[in-house]
């Protein structure tokens, strides 16, 4: 019974954590929703040119979920015509390259970090290097 009620509380406890970071339960399960990707490709491709901020959302696709990304938990205002570019983009990641399969990438304000030491540099868009992991 008291393993019962420790289930309980830790599932109240994990569920009340994620609706106050404003996590979906859909990042967890290996799915972003659209607006935590438009939210994640304003953070990490603002300013960056539209192919870029594509390539961005390629690799969200690829990674599965967006915990991890600055994007995601960034706070900046937008303008409406920033968030219906990053939507674009987004729509426009189904069905593009731009990345050629990157699952990674870094901004060249940078230098090369670490975890891409084993990485393939697959693309330079803008100011994003983009990696791929070598096979």
């Amino acid at each position: 019974m008291n393993t019962l009620i420790g289930i309980r509380k830790w599932f109240i406890v994990t569920l009340v954590i994620w609706i106050l970071l404003g996590i979906s339960w859909k990042a967890f399960a290996g799915e972003i929703t659209e607006a935590q990707a438009i939210k994640t490709i304003m953070g990490e491709a603002r300013g960056e040119p539209y192919k870029g901020q594509v390539a961005v959302a390629e690799v969200l696709r690829r990674h599965g979920n967006t915990i991890g990304f600055y994007g995601y938990t960034a706070r900046f205002k937008a303008s409406k015509r920033e968030i219906e570019t990053a939507r674009k983009a987004w729509m426009e990641s189904t069905k593009s390259n731009y990345s050629n399969g990157a699952n990674h990438f870094e901004g060249d304000c940078f230098k090369r970090p670490r975890w891409s030491e084993e990485m393939k540099v697959v693309a330079h868009i803008g100011k994003q290097t983009f990696f791929k992991e070598a096979v």
